[in-house]
């Protein structure tokens, strides 16, 4: 979502943009302070999805 979010910041993006841009327009779009810096917000939200991605994979590589 964070980096979908991203490109439908820069530029439109024609697929599932409804679905991958949910954060992007549901949330960014209503809190002010988030509004002022979207594009970070966005690489943010994929940056922890990266982080929780990683953490899960060796977590379960440890079992």
């Amino acid at each position: 979502m964070g980096v979908s979010g991203a490109i439908d910041h820069l530029w439109t993006q024609p697929i599932l943009g409804i679905v991958l841009n949910a954060f992007n327009r549901l949330v960014v779009q209503n809190v002010a302070v988030l509004q002022e810096s979207a594009l970070l917000v966005n690489l943010g939200l994929g940056a922890c999805g990266i982080v929780l991605v990683i953490a899960v994979e060796s977590l379960a590589s440890s079992r």
